[in-house]
């Protein structure tokens, strides 16, 4: 399915009028455009809201441009010039853009509608796609297809996300020198920090 939002935008001498960005959790930015997620306007929080900016100004915001996805937000991120909304049940592309006429829509469509991102600190963006810890193991996408890649790892993946604590604590980087992903994570729930790796 695809979803569109459409919302009415006030202009200003023929430019749409611009707002100082609004409190957010996730923050990313893909040729000169920001995409704000789970943000807080006016007092008020929306974990499933994505502002885009005003094309070329990624500091200036209409309030009217947003989408919202089903599901609480965990991260926002990019591959090859499509921008990829990681939520706690799916997977999302979104699709479109507003210009600084006002003009245009975002949509958003479901790369997966059982996967979800378990851990912000996970994401990792690399020049081929995005890598990110899933329900069930550690994830890739391209933006249109989503493949498991830790498949031999069921019953250890299970093991070391057990607990709140242990899922939010899995943090990835990328080392470009060698091409590897390296995922930090808590082995048991008692256990007070990260203690051991896994590398793709």
């Amino acid at each position: 399915k695809i979803y569109l939002q459409f919302r009415h935008t006030h202009l200003t001498g023929g430019i749409v009028a611009n707002e100082s960005p609004p409190l957010c959790r996730y923050l990313h930015i893909l040729n000169d455009i920001a995409y704000y997620g789970d943000i807080t306007d006016s007092g008020q929080r929306f974990p499933n809201r994505i502002l885009q900016s005003i094309p070329g100004s990624p500091d200036s915001v209409s309030l009217t441009f947003f989408d919202d996805i089903e599901d609480a937000l965990m991260g926002i991120s990019s591959t090859r010039n499509n921008v990829v909304a990681l939520g706690r049940i799916s997977i999302y592309r979104l699709n479109g853009a507003f210009n600084n006429l006002g003009q245009g829509a975002i949509s958003h469509e479901r790369i997966s509608d059982e996967i979800g991102c378990i851990s912000t600190r996970s994401i990792v963006r690399t020049e081929i796609g995005i890598f990110f810890a899933g329900n069930d193991g550690f994830y890739f996408t391209d933006g249109f297809q989503l493949i498991k890649i830790s498949i031999d790892l069921d019953e250890t993946y299970a093991r070391l996300t057990r607990s709140e604590e242990q899922r939010s604590r899995i943090t990835g980087t990328y080392d470009r020198l060698t091409r590897r992903i390296w995922w930090t994570v808590q082995e048991e729930p008692t256990d007070t920090d990260c203690n051991a790796c896994f590398i793709f």
